[in-house]
């Protein structure tokens, strides 16, 4: 009969022990999925509905990655400068509730008829994901800053395996 193999090495605590990080993540997972069921909601209510039939159709669902990206490019690179020196939890709560409220603000958009209708609701659709981009460009900066203040350094690799992976999930989900 063979002895089993004996180990020194002590086992690894789940990161997801953390309180906070849980929670965290959790809602994470919550908020990676909406943000692309929205993504794809938009996409879907510019083709079937806005530009259904028009010439200009694919032209006007271009404009939902242009409003997307371009803050990334614009706010992106200056947004961690502002993120270091704020508190990192009330960024991402008031840019959480801020891209809530601009979603929201959609709803009356979305119930306009008329002759001139889909230009108002492309415009509002336009300017909400561009401005939800933008809010994202601070979010996702305190999210990171916030897992190393709340991850022990050792949990740091799992902890940002788990996020991305989240974020993965979320684009397969939504």
């Amino acid at each position: 009969m063979s002895t089993p193999i004996q180990t020194t090495e002590r086992p690894r605590a789940s990161v997801l022990i953390n309180r906070n990080f849980a929670l965290l993540w959790s809602g994470q997972v919550i908020s990676n999925i909406g943000d692309y069921l929205f993504s794809t909601t938009a996409v879907l209510w510019i083709a079937t509905n806005l530009a259904s039939g028009q010439s200009w159709a694919p032209l006007a669902v271009s404009g939902e990655l242009i409003a997307l990206t371009t803050p990334i490019f614009l706010i992106g690179p200056v947004a961690g400068v502002f993120v270091d020196r704020w508190e990192k939890r009330r960024t991402m709560l008031r840019m959480d509730a801020l891209r809530a409220l601009l979603i929201l603000a959609l709803v009356p958009f979305a119930l306009l008829v008329g002759t001139h209708a889909a230009t108002w609701q492309l415009v509002a659709l336009y300017a909400s994901i561009a401005l939800t981009a933008a809010c994202s460009q601070f979010f996702n900066p305190s999210r990171l800053a916030l897992i190393g203040d709340i991850v022990t350094p050792e949990q740091q690799p799992r902890a940002s395996s788990l996020i991305f992976m989240t974020t993965s999930l979320g684009i397969v989900v939504g």
